[in-house]
């Protein structure tokens, strides 16, 4: 799972963000709404991926031995 850097990228956007002053200058709070699209090229493109909720990682049950 070794990446291709040059093909790889990653987009943030964040169209909606409010900041409001809780105490005078000293507390801050900031809340927003916004996409996160990332694209990963990798150098094996044979390579089968499975995910859950916290990470990305091979599948090993689709590898064949030949």
């Amino acid at each position: 799972m070794e990446l291709i850097y040059g093909k790889s990228f990653m987009l943030n956007f964040n169209f909606a963000e409010f900041n409001a002053n809780l105490i005078g200058d000293k507390f801050l709070f900031t809340t927003g709404l916004g996409f996160r699209f990332n694209r990963y090229a990798f150098k094996n493109s044979n390579t089968t991926l499975s995910y859950d909720n916290a990470q990305v990682f091979p599948n090993t049950d689709s590898i064949k031995s030949f």
